[in-house]
């Protein structure tokens, strides 16, 4: 009697559409060579995605987060092709991350290679980073002053003491992949911008650079219908309250932790031995050298596969990643002028765009009164 194997294999291909979740797909591989090898070789990667998605809270946790990671790079291409696109990116900017991934599951794709990456670096770069950045936030504050002095606003930029800023595990958690998920948008409109003229690709402006940061990374937030802290810019403004407003209950800071953690010295000194290791120096400008620091931070997962994790010392670079930190230098030594006026916010600068966003609303208000009662 005919069985499931004696159907043609184009009528098999069609089997991991009807599937649940990634799991079946799994198993049904594992029972024998002809499955694995059409399942394998022949299941479209959207439908690996949706099979993942349906798999999010169980297989892909942290979620949305690690699902937006792996496809943010692939959508980031397909929304710069065109204003239509871009418009659609922006408006689902405005649902949070939820928004950000309903999009990622309508237009990006996925494979099984990809999915075991993923898991690769969620176990071995993104869960100690998470350690490490939890740290830095709660880190105690110090100081190198003689006893009995306090520090002067000059002493804080000047790095020689640090404020100390609490937050939850969970939002410094989420500040790991919200730096991945910046870098994996951005990145390909920062090669665009040092790419020659003639070699330049589509690219976002700064404007949807600010749309990302000011929806997705949640500062005066509600509770959406999932669960996860989303903003709602219409009804509940992120970064200004008028006085007259009624008061609001603050549940999640993670702007601030993001602002603290990246311009914090400890996170400077992880990357340290990745510019020593790419080779410091040997650029003809300062603002070069510069440029070089923030591209290399700004590369999505690449840039975190880079910096030393907990235990792990000083990790050499493999020879990949040194010929993509020589690639990108050589990009960035073509850059022949210092941008000017609006030309620098063209450039994706996470720290930058941190601050412009951070320079106004309450928060900012309340860093200004902490450095002034210190001095």
């Amino acid at each position: 009697m005919p069985g499931l194997l004696d159907l043609p294999v184009e009528i098999l291909c069609y089997i991991p559409s009807y599937l649940t979740d990634i799991k079946d797909l799994t198993n049904a591989s594992s029972t024998c060579r002809l499955l694995h090898a059409v399942f394998t070789e022949n299941t479209h990667p959207k439908t690996i995605l949706r099979l993942a998605a349906a798999s999010g809270p169980t297989l892909f946790s942290p979620h949305p987060q690690l699902l937006v990671t792996a496809t943010a790079r692939e959508l980031a291409l397909w929304a710069a092709t065109s204003p239509s696109r871009t418009r659609a990116l922006r408006q689902a900017f405005k649902g949070g991350l939820e928004g950000l991934y309903s999009l990622c599951l309508e237009h990006c794709s996925l494979t099984l290679p990809a999915i075991r990456q993923l898991h690769l670096d969620h176990a071995t770069i993104l869960t100690p980073l998470q350690r490490i950045v939890n740290k830095i936030s709660n880190s105690k504050p110090f100081t190198t002053f003689e006893y009995g002095r306090l520090p002067s606003i000059r002493d804080i930029i000047d790095g020689r003491y640090q404020l100390q800023l609490t937050c939850r595990p969970a939002e410094s958690g989420r500040t790991v992949y919200q730096l991945v998920i910046y870098g994996e948008l951005f990145f390909p409109t920062l090669e665009s911008c040092l790419a020659p003229p003639m070699q330049a690709t589509p690219r976002f402006d700064y404007t949807t650079r600010f749309e990302y940061i000011k929806h997705c990374i949640p500062n005066w937030s509600q509770p959406s219908p999932s669960g996860y802290q989303t903003q709602q810019q219409e009804e509940q403004p992120p970064f200004y309250t008028a006085p007259s407003a009624p008061p609001r209950v603050r549940t999640n800071r993670d702007l601030v932790t993001l602002n603290f953690v990246v311009g914090s010295e400890r996170w400077r000194q992880m990357w340290e031995p990745v510019f020593l290791q790419g080779g410091v120096g040997g650029v003809e400008l300062l603002f070069h050298e510069s440029l070089w620091r923030s591209a290399v931070q700004t590369m999505g997962l690449e840039s975190m596969r880079l910096i030393p994790v907990e235990n792990a010392g000083r990790r050499p670079l493999s020879e990949a990643a040194w010929r993509r930190l020589m690639q990108l230098r050589q990009m960035v030594a073509g850059v022949r002028s210092r941008p000017e006026g609006h030309e620098r916010f063209a450039i994706p600068d996470l720290e930058s765009d941190l601050l412009g966003c951070c320079g106004r609303g309450p928060e900012a208000d309340e860093i200004l009164l902490a450095l002034s009662q210190l001095s």
